[in-house]
């Protein structure tokens, strides 16, 4: 059973819709543990999501169910590499999306980098396949879904390869879930191509990094 619909049978179970971080983390730490490895991924993350969340899910409605549910889901993805890592085996990559280990090094040169800015519109493939527009300024990374909705966050450059985002409002399904006002994303400029950029992501403090590509 694909692990989407693992986590949304669980509503028959199901205490508040914000569901914190510290309890996710808990889920993530059981996920980890050597018994919970031996087990098939589905039944894994069946196990403990049921058996941290269903205090919580108990005391809900069905809409505030399905709400927690869906913020687990995508808030999952962000705080827990393991949980990351089961779903990316789960899922086709449609997008240029490469996980790594440790964060990479750049080969730019500070003129790349003055270029970066200069071209203010960019574009890049999410996991699934649909295609993300962005604007950028020197202060402001916005991204455009297909669907007409739309994320804010700040930009603020920390070195001439390096910058970080960090999040302020989205009305996206996914990016109002993923993230949280306040949380931040490093990037790195770390190659020049005719058509895009190759950069990295890291999420602070998630020991997640990642490459792919952002077109202009």
């Amino acid at each position: 059973m694909p692990l989407f619909f693992v986590l949304f049978s669980l509503t028959s179970i199901a205490q508040n819709a914000h569901i914190s971080d510290s309890t996710l983390n808990e889920v993530c730490k059981t996920l980890v543990t050597k018994e919970n490895k031996l087990l098939p991924d589905s039944d894994r993350v069946r196990q403990v999501i049921a058996k941290h969340l269903s205090p919580i899910l108990l005391t809900l409605n069905e809409s505030e169910q399905t709400a927690a549910i869906t913020y687990t889901f995508y808030r999952l993805q962000r705080n827990c590499k393991e949980f990351k890592s089961i779903l990316d085996q789960a899922t086709p990559n449609k997008g240029d999306w490469v996980s790594l280990n440790k964060k990479p090094k750049s080969t730019l040169t500070k003129k790349d980098f003055d270029k970066f800015l200069k071209i203010g519109n960019y574009s890049y493939l999410e996991h699934s396949g649909d295609t993300v527009h962005i604007s950028l300024t020197t202060t402001t990374w916005e991204d455009h879904f297909k669907d007409g909705t739309y994320s804010m966050l700040t930009l603020h450059w920390i070195k001439n390869a390096e910058f970080q985002i960090e999040f302020m409002e989205s009305n996206n399904e996914i990016r109002k879930n993923f993230s949280k006002p306040g949380d931040k994303y490093r990037y790195q400029l770390l190659e020049k191509h005719s058509d895009y950029y190759l950069m990295s992501l890291e999420i602070p403090g998630k020991s997640q990094f990642m490459t792919f590509k952002l077109y202009y």
